[in-house]
C-alpha cells in the first residue's frame, strides 16, 4: 500500500504530511527552547553593568518572567510530538500488516481457482 491508510470509516492518513508537520513542530520547539532556559538569566547578566531607572525596571520585569509556564509548555510539546510520531508509526505498521495480509489472501484466492 502507499503512504495513506484507507479504512472502512473513511479515515485517510497522509503519513508524509504528518511527518513533515512533526518536523516543523520539532524545529519550532528547538528554536523556542533556548528562550525558556537561559534568555532571562543571560539578559539580566548583560544588564548588570548598566545603571539607569530603566535597567532596574527591566530587571524586575525579567525576574517576574522567571515564573513562566514556558518550560512546561516545551515539555508538553515534546511529549505531544513523540505521541503523534508513535501513533503514526503504529498506523504505518498496521497498514503494512494489512497490505501483507491482503496480498497473501489474494495469492491464496488466485491459487485456488
Amino acid at each position: 500500500m502507499g503512504n495513506t491508510v484507507h479504512t472502512n470509516a473513511n479515515v485517510d492518513l497522509d503519513f508524509e504530511t504528518i511527518e513533515s508537520e512533526l518536523e516543523k513542530l520539532k524545529s519550532a520547539i528547538h528554536t523556542f527552547e533556548p528562550y525558556t532556559k537561559s534568555f532571562i538569566t543571560n539578559t539580566m547578566n548583560v544588564m548588570d553593568g548598566m545603571h539607569s531607572d530603566f535597567t532596574s525596571k527591566m530587571k524586575g520585569a525579567l525576574d517576574n518572567m522567571r515564573n513562566t509556564k514556558a518550560p512546561k509548555l516545551i515539555t508538553d510539546l515534546n511529549l505531544y510530538q513523540s505521541a503523534v510520531k508513535e501513533a503514526m508509526d503504529s498506523f504505518q505498521q498496521l497498514d503494512q500488516s494489512y497490505a501483507t495480509n491482503l496480498e497473501s489472501a489474494e495469492v491464496k484466492k488466485n491459487g485456488n481457482q
